[in-house]
């Protein structure tokens, strides 16, 4: 039942699941299934913790390998310290996710999962996050307008653990 009505059939001739996990306060994630990529922004612990336990169960019963990336983050000294408070707050909450479900997971800097998207050398910031969400949709022309600035890292972050595999 319920891992059905949360759209997480994966199709028989897959092995492997890749998740990949934007941990900030506005970020995403993403993974596979039998309706092609899907794309959850953050919306809470709960939500996510529901969502990622229906996903490690479905794996589990049909022995597929689940493979978890998240984005190895740091607080940025431009940041207030309300701002990198909650930074690390997010983070936290989604490791303390992944390992109270028990998942292994990665942790890829920026730089690596970016490495392989031809980026610009000079952009950074908010020209640096549309560029990013421009080569999401160029990936993923499928999702449509579910591609945001708050899904594409963790879309990008899927597509390179696809990639690695």
């Amino acid at each position: 039942g319920r891992l059905f009505s949360m759209g997480l059939r994966i199709t028989m001739d897959m092995k492997q699941v890749i998740l990949g996990i934007d941990p900030g306060v506005s970020g995403g994630y993403a993974y596979e299934t039998t309706f092609g990529v899907e794309v959850h922004k953050w919306v809470g612990v709960k939500t996510s913790f529901a969502i990622l336990e229906s996903l490690k169960t479905a794996c589990q019963l049909n022995r597929w390998q689940l493979t978890v990336y998240i984005e190895k983050v740091n607080a940025s000294p431009i940041m207030s310290q309300s701002s990198a408070f909650k930074f690390g707050k997010n983070y936290g909450e989604w490791c303390a996710i992944l390992d109270c479900l028990n998942m292994e997971w990665e942790a890829i800097p920026p730089q690596k999962w970016q490495m392989g998207l031809d980026k610009p050398k000079d952009l950074k910031g908010p020209p640096l996050k549309r560029w990013l969400k421009q080569k999401a949709i160029d990936l993923y022309p499928e999702l449509g307008k579910k591609v945001t600035l708050t899904t594409c890292d963790g879309l990008l972050i899927h597509n390179y653990g696809k990639k690695k595999q």
